[in-house]
């Protein structure tokens, strides 16, 4: 998918995205065109942060 390319930003919903794109992503991942993007995605935890340089450390 080249929308970032393409447009210089990424989509901001579904409706922005050919169905074709969308349906071979699903495929991709095993689920069903519908249920792509469907699910909210949380955050991981975040990478520990030093707060001296490593040089410091």
């Amino acid at each position: 998918m080249k929308f970032f390319t393409q447009l210089g930003r990424f989509p901001q919903g579904r409706s922005e995205l050919p169905d074709e794109a969308v349906e071979y992503v699903a495929r991709q991942g095993g689920v069903e065109p519908g249920e792509a993007g469907a699910h909210s995605v949380e955050p991981g935890p975040r990478p520990a942060v030093h707060p001296e340089p490593a040089e410091h450390r």
